[in-house]
């Protein structure tokens, strides 16, 4: 088991590592945009990230180095939110009470560890709202498409943020669902947020996907690998099947698949042009890659990436 763990971590770096010239590549045709006129701000320290984590990832977190104090300060602000766990009980299980909606403690190994980074950065570093005007990119009435929902911390966020939201959260893993479709029941949500029991890739497929025992917000999708196999659409046939008129911000953070979901949602984008939040870490190359591939299908778009390799896009 060890030897198989060291080798995965060799084989990761050697990737990584042959990430460096398309990293280097996609920098220069955004940094060309930008001088072209696209509406691009990246944060100094961006730059400085990318090339830490090709040549240190995952064997070591170098990056970390840019801030600083982060990691330590971050384990302060996950006690706050694990202050939030109320002392009473609902059908016998623990919850996270957030005043306007709560959270039951999902029923996986570690999960209380595990969700208190999910919920900080969504309930305290504000990573999926922090650069929008205002800090406020949902509005009454708005409509949400959630990519990589788990147990539901954004959408029920979202549905708080104005009268009549409506959020579409895509979680395929069944057992996670069921967390997800209990999360929303507990709050009398199912008017405002429906789960979508599929993946989203490029195209409608079949596809596998794993889950990591360990840290159960980790799934990851695979043609080929995985215990479970699940459906998959893409992001211009989910808003087709619903018949949606508008769309009016995509949340995506769907472990390293955000490029590939770019690739279906070609048409939703040209058409809505909606706000999105991007998770742009989870692949050493992301950052430029997606800011590159967002301008191709929409030059319209004003991009901004904070220190926390969040992109947003509106």
């Amino acid at each position: 088991m060890i030897v198989k763990r060291i080798f995965h971590l060799i084989k990761k770096r050697v990737i990584n590592f042959g990430k460096l010239l398309p990293a280097i590549r996609y920098s220069i045709k955004v940094k060309t945009r930008i001088r072209g006129g696209a509406h691009v701000y990246l944060h100094p320290v961006v730059f400085f990230k990318v090339i830490l984590r090709l040549f240190s990832a995952p064997f070591f977190k170098l990056d970390s180095i840019c801030l600083p104090g982060e990691q330590g300060f971050e384990k302060k602000l996950n006690g706050l939110i694990r202050g939030r766990i109320s002392l009473e009980k609902i059908d016998g299980r623990r919850f996270f009470d957030f005043d306007t909606f709560k959270v039951f403690v999902p029923n996986f190994k570690n999960a209380e560890n595990v969700i208190l980074n999910d919920f900080r950065e969504v309930y305290l570093d504000d990573v999926y709202a922090k650069h929008f005007l205002m800090g406020r990119p949902i509005k009454d009435n708005d409509v949400v498409l959630d990519l990589g929902a788990n147990i539901g911390g954004f959408s029920l966020w979202a549905s708080s943020q104005g009268a009549g939201v409506k959020c579409y959260a895509v979680e395929p893993h069944p057992e996670i669902g069921k967390e997800l479709e209990e999360n929303v029941a507990l709050n009398r949500l199912e008017d405002q947020i429906v789960r979508i029991g599929k993946c989203i890739s490029s195209k409608n497929e079949k596809l596998r996907m794993s889950f990591n025992e360990d840290v159960f917000t980790m799934t990851r999708i695979s043609s080929s690998e995985g215990t479970v196999e699940v459906d998959a659409i893409s992001v211009d046939s989910l808003v087709d099947s619903f018949g949606l008129t508008k769309l009016d911000i995509i949340k995506f953070d769907i472990e390293g698949a955000e490029r590939i979901a770019i690739a279906g949602a070609t048409e939703t984008l040209k058409k809505f042009k909606p706000k999105l939040a991007l998770s742009g870490y989870h692949l050493v190359d992301d950052v430029y890659f997606l800011i590159d591939q967002l301008l191709e299908i929409q030059p319209d778009y004003t991009i901004i990436v904070g220190s926390n390799m969040h992109i947003y896009a509106f």
